[in-house]
């Protein structure tokens, strides 16, 4: 019979660290994070691995001795380039509040939509609030739609300039404005860590 093998991750998810520290984290440790996300899709999506699902509850952070690692999770609804979806056409995939509008309208997806949800993931750790809320999915998608929010430095005082200047990329509607993949997202996320003095990584996450 066939079966499947998965490593054991002894660790919490982002989304229960945040919510242990009144739903949301320091704007410099959101970067922190984020980067390491963007290394792992930037790795996924050399591959041809889409992961349309990115979200705090699917990252997790384990402590390894001295250090610690942020783990990308559940790739179950990832799409694979070149091969034949098992997802019906103009099926959404995903988490409604973390999807880039041409994945909320159901179109073919690439790189550029995983960009899109870190920039969520960004705006979420950092203010504790969404960008686009709603009560339920169709209002969520209905927000994302207009694609207007509110600047993440109006809810949270801590959230710098370079930081806003990257989650408002992420999160721009036309793709050619967008981070054209996770490659180019990490290097400005490596250089807002560096500006605010957290090149070494591991142990500032442990």
């Amino acid at each position: 019979p066939a079966y499947l093998v998965q490593e054991l991750i002894e660790g919490t998810t982002i989304e229960k660290l945040a919510e242990n520290r009144g739903g949301k984290l320091p704007p410099e440790i959101a970067v922190l994070i984020a980067s390491l996300v963007a290394d792992a899709l930037a790795a996924a999506h050399a591959r041809g691995v889409i992961h349309r699902d990115v979200k705090p509850e699917n990252v997790m952070i384990e402590r390894t001795g001295t250090t610690a690692r942020v783990v990308l999770t559940d790739f179950g609804v990832a799409h694979v380039s070149g091969l034949e979806s098992m997802t019906a056409t103009g099926a959404m995939v995903g988490s409604p509040a973390y999807m880039a509008p041409e994945q909320a309208r159901g179109h073919d997806i690439g790189a550029p939509a995983d960009v899109w949800a870190i920039g969520v993931l960004l705006y979420r750790l950092s203010t504790g609030q969404y960008p686009f809320p709603g009560r339920d999915a169709f209002q969520v998608i209905a927000s994302i739609a207009r694609g207007t929010y509110a600047r993440p430095s109006q809810l949270e005082a801590r959230v710098g300039p370079g930081l806003e200047a990257i989650i408002a990329r992420c999160l721009k509607q036309p793709l050619p404005e967008r981070y054209p993949d996770a490659v180019a997202l990490a290097r400005d996320l490596r250089e807002e860590m560096r500006v605010v003095g957290l090149e070494d990584a591991g142990p500032v996450l442990r």
